[in-house]
């Protein structure tokens, strides 16, 4: 096969020699030229992929700090508020950062390749609706409980003006002073939400 080759002058043979290894080194390059442009876009890629997964992530973080804040919100006025405008206000505004949450969830989703990942951010997830559905549930407590005249709270009140002005209209000391004392322990709780002022309360009962 290489006998064309042994035939050549000696000349003629470092020439040829010099151009095979021009050729192979020209190949070589190539090769590796090649090689690492794939390497460069597959690290680029990768890149661009953890780019946009990191702010996803900072938009997860982002309205899941926004979700609570409006939860103290709607803690701090549902008195001033009532509970039916604080609930369409706050909880409304809780329920669309939620969406938000598991849109962006979705999206992770769709990028992230590594498995152990893929379950954290699936645990996210599913964190994210045991907060809604336990705020849910403590929410409708509260209105249940109630405030002043609404509620549980709000018939107690009703109960209690009604055995106020009873015994009033009995007009006896001793049985008014015990109501009066009964009605200051009522509305420190109410005030405080201490159970010291329940134990006063049944005992002065």
């Amino acid at each position: 096969m290489f006998n064309w080759f042994n035939n050549l002058k000696i000349r003629n043979k470092l020439i040829s020699s010099f151009l095979i290894i021009i050729s192979l080194t020209i190949i070589v390059g190539i090769i590796a030229l090649n090689s690492q442009n794939n390497i460069q876009t597959n690290i680029t890629e990768l890149i661009d992929v953890e780019g946009q997964i990191a702010k996803l992530s900072k938009q997860i973080e982002i309205s899941l700090f926004m979700a609570q804040r409006n939860e103290r919100y709607y803690f701090a006025n549902y008195k001033q508020l009532g509970f039916t405008k604080a609930r369409s206000i706050y909880i409304q505004q809780i329920q669309d950062y939620i969406r938000l949450i598991h849109n962006y969830i979705t999206k992770i989703l769709q990028l992230e390749t590594e498995e152990t990942n893929i379950k954290e951010i699936q645990n996210v997830g599913q964190f994210v609706n045991k907060y809604k559905t336990n705020l849910i549930k403590l929410i409708d407590l509260f209105a249940e409980r109630g405030f002043k005249n609404d509620g549980i709270i709000g018939q107690f009140r009703i109960n209690v003006h009604a055995i106020e002005t009873a015994t009033i209209n009995l007009k006896h000391d001793k049985l008014l002073i015990d109501m009066l004392t009964m009605r200051r322990h009522e509305k420190d709780y109410l005030l405080r939400l201490e159970t010291k002022y329940i134990n006063k309360l049944h005992t002065a009962v």
